[in-house]
């Protein structure tokens, strides 16, 4: 949820199947990770983190082969 009723409890919804449909804090939209705020606001810790270990694995493999 984003706007003023982001901290409002909602009943609970189920699907047709009888499964639980859980409300969470955080919802990824193609490659987004949008994060339940008043505001509209974007989480980009999944994308730094996944920068810096393909940066630390590139650089890995050019420090062996240099050395």
């Amino acid at each position: 949820m984003i706007g003023p009723r982001c901290d409002t409890v909602f009943a609970i919804v189920c699907s047709i199947t009888g499964h639980v449909l859980p409300w969470v804090t955080e919802l990824r939209y193609l490659g987004v990770i949008i994060v339940r705020s008043r505001n509209y606001k974007c989480s980009l810790d999944t994308a730094k983190r996944s920068f810096y270990r393909e940066a630390n694995a590139i650089c890995d493999k050019v420090d062996r082969i240099a050395s």
